[in-house]
């Protein structure tokens, strides 16, 4: 699953990277709307047992042009009925949604996502709570001017 989503978010990236747009008259949002099926793996943080999920991500994407010749993306993710089964046998749950938000404009922008969920053991091996935070800022030349990356994790149980 975080495999999904970090596609997501690369592809976003990619976008900001020379993408040069002239003056246009704005255009209505493109929306996408679609589940995606798969297995991912993480390592539990609490106990360094690597955790195999399967289950869909459900992805919300809009796109927008404004009449600067602003393009505007936005994306929703979140996991529903996403299981995995750890090395050591424990069985978990995965509750986790994201949010992505793009504006580029003559080659300049910047680019935000937060990443936020649960993974939930079903039983004696620690649940955990994860947030990233990345956000990248690119001038007109192309050249990245921000990068902070933040990455948080809580043991429980």
């Amino acid at each position: 699953m975080k495999r999904i989503l970090l596609a997501s978010c690369v592809a976003m990236g990619l976008t900001l990277g020379g993408f040069a747009v002239t003056s246009m008259p704005a255009r209505a949002a493109v929306v996408t709307n679609q589940d995606v099926s798969g297995p991912g793996a993480t390592l539990n943080p609490c106990n360094g047992d690597t955790v195999t999920f399967s289950g869909t991500e459900h992805l919300l994407i809009t796109s927008t042009t404004d009449s600067a010749g602003g393009t505007h993306v936005d994306i929703h993710s979140n996991f529903a009925d996403v299981h995995g089964v750890g090395t050591d046998g424990t069985a978990y749950t995965l509750n986790a949604r994201a949010n992505a938000h793009q504006n580029v404009n003559l080659g300049a922008g910047e680019a935000t996502v937060l990443f936020r969920g649960s993974v939930i053991s079903h039983g004696s091996s620690p649940n955990y709570y994860f947030s990233q935070l990345f956000h990248v800022t690119q001038n007109a030349n192309g050249e990245v001017t921000a990068q902070p990356y933040e990455f948080d994790t809580d043991c429980q149980g």
